[in-house]
């Protein structure tokens, strides 16, 4: 698999690709992005989904792997991959007029309050 990102995450590797698996955007330069999950002892699998838009990174919580996409960011279960929860909160700029792909700019998870924080650029608006 192709990766653009490679995490260690906990005791899991976990690998993001934008290529969908084939090393290459296609034509009209939109991202395939998929996102692994392998077990480092054994080089194992256990899943690879596909997750349109998603971002280059990651944060590992106790419950799966959160990807931003965009200005939200969904969470996957560790075991197989499935959608837990997504939330989008949109973008902080004025009545979110201003938002734009790629705006979660950063993660942590808060282990001790079991929180996911998410960091959201916001801009003001260019008047041409």
């Amino acid at each position: 698999m192709p990766a653009l990102d490679v995490q260690l995450v906990d005791d899991l590797v976990v690998i993001i690709d934008q290529t969908g698996d084939n090393g290459s955007y296609d034509a009209y330069g939109e991202l395939d992005t998929r996102v692994a999950v392998y077990e480092p002892a054994t080089g194992h699998q256990r899943w690879r989904v596909a997750v349109p838009l998603a971002s280059h990174f990651v944060a590992g919580t106790a419950y799966g792997v959160a990807v931003p996409l965009a200005t939200g960011v969904i969470l996957l279960d560790w075991d197989t991959g499935e959608e837990l929860w997504f939330e989008d909160h949109g973008s902080p700029g004025k009545g979110g007029q201003y938002s734009s792909r790629w705006q979660v700019r950063d993660m942590v998870y808060d282990e001790t309050n079991d929180l996911l924080i998410a960091a959201v650029r916001a801009e003001q608006p260019h008047r041409d």
